[in-house]
């Protein structure tokens, strides 16, 4: 889901529209109210909705990495390739 605009028309010849952003976060079952306007801005109330749902992205991926645990290393074996070298006098072949 994405930011939704939430519009109300005017009731009367003097009611402007407005127009309610929201953005929905059905994870945490959170309605973010982001912000309300009219038609003069408009263009603003789009572009502030889109930078808040990048951040509000950006910042769950950050939790998810938190919440991950770390890699585990696998154990790394000694490879014992001199064995019976002359380095290594006491080593059977």
């Amino acid at each position: 889901a994405g930011v939704i605009a939430v519009d109300q028309k005017g009731g009367g010849a003097s009611l402007a529209e407005t127009r309610l952003y929201t953005l929905a976060d059905n994870s945490a079952k959170v309605l973010h109210l982001i912000v309300i306007g009219d038609k003069g801005s408009q263009a603003n109330d789009i572009q502030i909705s889109r930078e808040f749902a990048q951040l509000k992205e950006i910042s769950q991926q950050n939790e998810n990495k938190e919440e991950r645990p770390a890699p585990q290393r696998a154990a790394v074996q000694k490879r014992d390739s001199d064995a019976g070298s002359p380095k290594h006098p006491g080593r059977n072949p």
